[in-house]
């Protein structure tokens, strides 16, 4: 966003951004994609996801009966009992944590590839 100021009576504009306080469940704490991140994972810099910065050790998300997910790991569909959710941003993760489901399955991408995460309460 632009933030217009004045300095020694003259209007001046900077750039500046707001990053969001990471949305927090099941043992996930998540935050938009940004475009250094999606290059990093290799995504096109327009993909929107979310993006896992921090998981409990005893959490569902530690011991998914899977494997378990880290930080870093973009997430970008939940499936849940009410439905398949595509993941844009944390207003809709934090919708569809909002539902209380008891269980979800995540579809993340990794630098590893692809996977579905079962998480259970």
């Amino acid at each position: 966003m632009t933030i217009g100021y004045y300095r020694d009576g003259k209007k001046q504009a900077a750039e500046a951004r707001l990053d969001a306080e990471p949305i927090y469940t099941f043992g996930l704490a998540v935050r938009d994609l940004d475009d250094s991140h999606a290059k990093e994972m290799g995504l096109r810099s327009d993909f929107q996801a979310v993006v896992i910065t921090k998981v409990d050790d005893d959490s569902p998300a530690a011991r998914s009966e899977n494997h378990r997910l880290y930080p870093g790991d973009v997430v970008y569909r939940i499936d849940t009992r009410f439905g398949s959710f595509r993941i844009r941003n944390t207003q809709d993760f934090e919708r569809v944590m909002q539902m209380r489901p008891d269980a979800l399955k995540i579809v993340i991408g990794t630098r590893r590839g692809s996977y579905e995460f079962l998480l259970r309460r």
